[in-house]
């Protein structure tokens, strides 16, 4: 899965167009390569762990202030606001991104999943990385 996305940006950026309404660049290219948990995610035991790009992610690659760097990752509008305006929106939010993470999985093994927030830009962290918890009996554990 990740090669696949790593190839549909390889496209992206060769033609022009955009991925989700921001163009691809070569630093964009260069910070998804190493980083496997982008979008698809990694598979670790019986864990998947997730990260996404950052929603404005060129900027973000650029930006060194620490608030407007988590500002230019968030994917939630109302999250991202508060970052920068407050009030404070708590982290227990990003629950709603858990949930959208785990939900190819839960389609591809016909079965509800845990999911939880690992890192948070509302908790104060520079990215966000949810983990999907695989059943015992689809991935045994040693």
């Amino acid at each position: 899965m990740f090669q696949k996305v790593v190839q549909e940006l390889e496209t992206h950026w060769r033609e022009g167009t955009l991925f989700f309404n921001q163009p691809i660049t070569d630093d964009i290219l260069a910070y998804v390569r190493p980083r496997q948990t982008c979008q698809a995610g990694l598979r670790e035991g019986n864990v998947v762990r997730i990260t996404k790009i950052p929603y404005q992610a060129h900027q973000y690659l650029q930006e060194t202030d620490q608030t407007r760097k988590r500002y230019l990752y968030c994917h939630c509008g109302w999250g991202r606001d508060s970052i920068l305006n407050g009030p404070p929106v708590s982290a227990v939010f990003c629950q709603c991104s858990a949930g959208f993470e785990k939900q190819p999985w839960e389609a591809a093994l016909d079965r509800p999943l845990r999911a939880e927030v690992e890192k948070s830009v509302l908790k104060g962290d520079l990215f966000c990385r949810f983990a999907v918890h695989l059943p015992s009996e689809i991935v045994p554990q040693p």
